[in-house]
């Protein structure tokens, strides 16, 4: 039979001040809701599926606190949620308005007719009665719901595609929160006790453990150190310890780690070692590198008697970026397919949540499907535990530095802003002896601002929202460990550590341009004045690996929108821009013919041309933004049905159309 390991990660930041005790973001609550207990069902609807289960400890910690205080919790989305609309003030309006469309547009928003309704209705900047709030906050909570609890529960049934929402409506859906909360740790037991299914930890804040142990182990590569040696093998060691008690307290002895980002070095394995725990994984690219082979012959590997699962980085990411966009079974047997033409066992690795809301009932019916074809197709699956008695294995004489995105850590060092918060970091670190770590508030804040999250977003983002949030929460954790410590630093930390628009691989345009669409960088100055995303090193919630494209131009005069793709080989021959304002629009092209349509309608008004780089020109007439009015902008290249690559990936470029003043007010660029 065929071997396949599924090892699902899971993991939120902390999004909680320690000293108030107030969430500052809601996502560990609605990727509850949504995901993680989702898939504990989901595990018990296919006993004979085995799966693998990573949590990082600070997540299951905050889902804790939600278990524990429920409508009491200090989440102001949660609050809004349960307030009366007729209690609601001016401010509490506006932030539902800002936050409450924060759920996947193309399937819960535009698939649902009074979900779009006030969508719309919040762009054209109409006024919201009491009835539409209602509506709104049942519909966002609802759209964060698991597909599992709305097929199953026959109340939730009867809610679907209502014309109005009433606070009963909205008690009933509390109430099913409340029954997931409470379920939620109890079936973890349940599915943990099971035979098919075993549950791994990462360290407990999620930090880049070589880079806590030494930010030297990347002194050898082309990343630039900074100022400051980080140098603290000790917290270390305490985030791999206090993420193995805290799981034990559940009943659950971890013998596992995927260790966070996959990030790992020789001495990050000795210390993991040294803690108990017995496998750990790490991704195909690496392996690659350290057997200078591209066809590793063993299942697994062994490096200093740690055994190591390499994640099948092409199947992975098929996953993760690729069959969202697939026919189900079209996505199922290519998957399958591939399983099986590999001598070696497959290695499932990757996000446990992000992925899923871009599938139809955020991956039910993909994964249902799945489920059911692998043993009709004799392909066996195993846990962690069984695989390393079982799989092939081969020893590795040395390990070097590398996450699963890359050799090295260079989303999270090596950077301005990156190694600014390095050097920060660590002046502050050294201030802080033992007996200032036996202070709780600061020992927490500051191994919370160990955690990876962090510096991910520095230098590498394109969304603000999420840098700016990011950024917040870092500072806060070490102002509350400068407070606790009295340490002289808080000058360093009272600004944001990367200003808006110094993205080195993220700009807006600055001045009109009208490039000749003819596929050839004839002129540099024409797309000078540009925006651009560099998709090769950009971060979201996800990173996409082995890309075409390597950068995505965008520019307007005051009729037209321009895009340009630097792409590194040419295997693909249909180009889609997918718009979204108070609609999605689909501008589809034909490489070969050198044709454009509109959703399906030829319009000869658009332009496209395809040689050294590929160019699109698309009126603004076709787009239904007025001046002034931002829209939303990702590209999609295909090779005729089949989908390549999608950028930016699980996100899009927001894009205001330019008024006259346009150039007036970029006038100092």
């Amino acid at each position: 039979m065929d071997k396949a390991v599924f090892w699902w990660h899971f993991h939120q930041p902390l999004y909680k001040d320690y000293k108030t005790e107030e969430y500052k973001l809601p996502w560990v609550f609605l990727h509850l809701l949504k995901d993680y207990h989702f898939f504990l069902k989901l595990a018990k609807r296919f006993p004979n599926i085995s799966q693998n289960f990573n949590y990082s400890p600070v997540l299951l910690e905050q889902i804790e606190d939600y278990v524990r205080e429920k409508e009491k919790i200090r989440d102001r989305w949660v609050q809004l949620f349960l307030k009366s609309p007729i209690d609601l003030n001016d401010e509490d309006k506006e932030f539902i308005l800002n936050h409450f469309f924060s759920t996947n547009f193309e399937k819960n928003i535009l698939k649902n007719s009074l979900y779009h309704y006030l969508f719309k209705k919040k762009n054209k900047n109409k006024d919201f009665t009491d009835e539409d709030f209602l509506d709104l906050q049942f519909l966002f909570f609802y759209s964060w719901l698991s597909p599992i609890e709305k097929e199953d529960d026959n109340e939730l049934r009867q809610l679907i595609n209502r014309k109005h929402y009433t606070e009963n409506d909205k008690k009933i859906l509390w109430n099913k929160i409340v029954k997931i909360l409470d379920q939620f740790f109890p079936l973890l037991k349940e599915v943990s006790d099971r035979e098919n299914i075993e549950i791994t930890i990462s360290p407990y804040y999620h930090p880049i453990l070589p880079l806590l142990i030494d930010t030297n182990c990347v002194k050898n590569t082309n990343i630039k150190l900074p100022a400051f040696r980080f140098n603290y093998p000790k917290d270390a060691e305490i985030q791999i310890n206090q993420g193995i008690s805290f799981i034990k307290k559940y009943g659950i002895n971890p013998d596992g780690m995927w260790p966070s980002e996959g990030s790992l070095d020789e001495n990050s394995i000795e210390l993991i070692k040294n803690c108990g725990i017995k496998y750990i994984g790490s991704d195909s690219r690496v392996l690659k590198k350290i057997l200078n082979d591209a066809n590793p012959k063993s299942d697994i590997y062994e490096y200093n008697n740690v055994k190591i699962f390499f994640r099948d980085r092409e199947n992975s990411d098929r996953i993760a970026f690729k069959y969202q966009y697939f026919n189900i079974d079209n996505a199922v047997s290519d998957l399958v397919n591939s399983i099986k033409s590999k001598k070696t066992a497959t290695i499932i690795i990757m996000d446990g949540e992000n992925a899923w809301e871009y599938y139809d009932k955020n991956g039910l019916p993909f994964l249902s499907s799945l489920f059911e074809t692998l043993p009709n197709e004799q392909i066996e699956t195993f846990t962690l535990g069984r695989a390393v008695n079982e799989f092939s294995c081969s020893e590795l004489n040395k390990f070097i530095p590398s996450s699963w995105i890359d050799i090295g850590f260079p989303l999270w060092i090596g950077s301005a802003a990156k190694n600014r918060s390095w050097d920060i970091l660590s002046s502050i670190r050294s201030l802080i002896d033992d007996e200032k770590l036996e202070n709780e508030l600061l020992r927490k804040s500051l191994y919370a601002a160990e955690g990876s999250d962090w510096n991910w977003w520095y230098d590498t983002y394109y969304n603000e929202t999420a840098s700016l949030n990011f950024d917040k929460l870092y500072r806060l954790y070490l102002k509350r460990v400068v407070e606790e410590g009295d340490i002289p630093l808080m000058e360093k930390i009272e600004q944001p550590l990367q200003e808006l628009g110094q993205s080195i691989f993220y700009r807006n345009p600055v001045r009109f341009i009208s490039p000749l669409i003819n596929g050839k960088e004839a002129n540099f100055y024409e797309w000078v004045y540009a925006g651009f995303l560099d998709t090769s090193n950009i971060s979201g919630t996800m990173k996409e690996t082995d890309l075409n494209i390597k950068k995505i131009f965008f520019g307007y005069d005051l009729l037209n929108l321009y895009i340009r793709i630097d792409f590194i080989k040419r295997n693909f021959n249909r180009a889609i821009v997918n718009i979204v304002q108070s609609e999605e629009i689909r501008f589809s092209f034909d490489l070969d013919k050198g044709n454009g349509c509109c959703n399906d309608r030829e319009i000869n008004e658009l332009e496209v041309a395809i040689d050294e780089i590929l160019e699109i020109k698309i009126p603004f007439v076709l787009i239904n933004a007025n001046e002034n009015e931002n829209f939303m902008v990702n590209i999609m290249l295909k090779d005729n049905e089949k989908i390549l690559e999608v950028q930016p990936t699980f996100s899009y470029i927001n894009i205001i159309r330019p008024g006259k003043d346009f150039q007036l007010r970029n006038w100092r660029v």
